[in-house]
């Protein structure tokens, strides 16, 4: 009985308060320097990925671009390639002739280009972000 009493007039006291808030201080000035450096820190951070966003940002300009001339040159050669099917299938009378000499030792390589290495660089690419997060 008389440790409760004890513990009651512990707990009413003002020794309790003292101690409380003693530890609330420290932990508040505590609180505070750690908010400092997390300030810093994540000021840091927040610059570094603007700085991420800003430069994925360029670089969607550039690939948006880049894709949109690659797709206009081989929209030509694509062109031709239909033109030519089209004109011996169905025997439309277009005469549709090979291309002019450098332009058509390209042409297969371009179609080649555009519709089977691009697609599998960008699932190549895919593939290895995900390895690498």
């Amino acid at each position: 009985m008389w440790l409760l009493t004890l513990a009651t007039k512990l707990f009413s006291s003002t020794i309790l308060e003292r101690v409380v808030g003693y530890l609330e201080k420290r932990s508040n000035d505590a609180a505070v320097m750690h908010g400092q450096n997390t300030t810093a820190a994540t000021q840091i951070v927040v610059a570094t990925l603007q700085a991420e966003i800003e430069a994925r940002k360029v670089q969607s300009e550039f690939t948006s671009r880049h894709d949109k001339i690659v797709a206009w040159i081989a929209a030509a050669f694509i062109l031709h390639i239909w033109m030519l099917v089209l004109d011996h299938c169905f025997h439309l009378g277009w005469n549709v002739g090979p291309l002019p000499d450098p332009l058509g030792d390209w042409e297969g390589r371009i179609i080649l280009s555009f519709f089977i290495v691009v697609p599998t660089a960008s699932v190549a690419k895919a593939l290895i972000a995900k390895v690498w997060k």
